[in-house]
């Protein structure tokens, strides 16, 4: 059986990982993980995409983000060549760097967006440091420090306050709120169609996209 089609349209916001081929690391220094931020910030550029959030471990990656006019496919596929290739060129490899194909779970604004992002910036829990906003490549300092960079914030902190300083605040307790929880996971709510929302979302989502 083949491979099922993507789902996407324009304005769609999908969670986006994928890690390296049997789950070698992909990221060896800071400089890899900027290489691959510079590259994904000129993408975004180009296709009018807003990053929400995002997480970059060592073997893997977490993106949370907002496609414009261009095909999500047609994205990550730019990114992978160029990081791929340039990684084999500094460390003198070859082959297949990531796995065959990245996970894209298209997610509802409305109902999961918050979890998500929530979610993603709760990877570092792995005993990687005390707190999240001390993880150097992740996307939740950002929040906190109000440095936002590469990311476009509003439709994360427009549902907390219309201030800025408040909703960065409301926002850090909210992901705090299941710092503690070592069973908080978002798997069991995706569908089969990879998406994530309720359940009127996915039909509608499916008819129109699938």
């Amino acid at each position: 059986m083949g491979r099922r089609p993507r789902i996407w349209y324009p304005g769609a916001v999908y969670h986006i990982t994928n890690r390296g081929n049997g789950r070698a690391n992909i990221f060896v220094e800071g400089d890899d993980r900027r290489l691959f931020l510079n590259k994904l910030s000129s993408i975004m550029k180009e296709h009018g995409i807003k990053l929400n959030a995002y997480c970059l471990m060592t073997n893997h990656y977490h993106l949370l983000l907002e496609t414009g006019n261009v095909h999500i496919a047609e994205s990550m596929r730019m990114l992978h060549t160029f990081y791929s290739k340039q990684y084999h060129l500094k460390y003198g490899t070859c082959g297949q760097l990531f796995q065959e194909r990245y996970r894209s779970v298209l997610v509802q604004k409305e109902n999961y967006l918050l979890e998500v992002s929530r979610y993603i910036h709760l990877t570092v829990r792995a005993g990687l440091v005390t707190l999240p906003e001390h993880y150097p490549w992740s996307s939740f300092r950002n929040y906190v420090n109000g440095d936002f960079g590469l990311i476009d914030p509003e439709l994360i902190l427009a549902s907390f306050a219309l201030d800025v300083t408040r909703a960065r605040e409301a926002y850090r307790r909210f992901v705090y709120a299941k710092l503690a929880d070592e069973n908080y996971s978002l798997e069991g709510l995706i569908s089969e169609d990879e998406i994530l929302g309720s359940p009127e979302f996915v039909r509608e989502t499916v008819a129109l996209y699938g």
